[in-house]
């Protein structure tokens, strides 16, 4: 799903989803791997936190329910309080040290994430 918010802080972001299809039986959890280079090639959206030392970053969005878990693997991701993230959303960062960010994931809130 690509959608563009009307404050321009979010564009063509891809979403992953990990809930069940219409008409599942809704038992299921589900788990998903990703890094950051996984990040840079799934988006060609881009979110922009414009938190300080934050700036306009590859991204996606990551929508699951309760019981699925997404792991963000390689190192460096962080969750950050930020007031651009949509609510219902949790946004990780993936910074290497030195404010050189360069992935976002928004992540809801529903979905367990286990950073490494």
């Amino acid at each position: 799903m690509l959608f563009r918010s009307a404050n321009s802080k979010i564009e063509g972001i891809e979403t992953i989803s990990m809930t069940e299809a219409q008409g599942g039986s809704g038992d299921s959890t589900d788990t998903l791997s990703l890094n950051a280079s996984d990040v840079i090639d799934l988006g060609t959206g881009h979110f922009d936190p414009s938190a300080a030392n934050r700036g306009d970053q590859a991204a996606i969005k990551v929508d699951g329910e309760a019981g699925d878990t997404l792991n963000l693997t390689g190192g460096d991701w962080a969750v950050q309080a930020n007031g651009n993230t949509p609510a219902g959303y949790a946004l990780y960062v993936h910074d290497t040290g030195g404010s050189s960010e360069d992935a976002y994931v928004l992540v809801q809130t529903t979905v367990a994430v286990v950073t490494s």
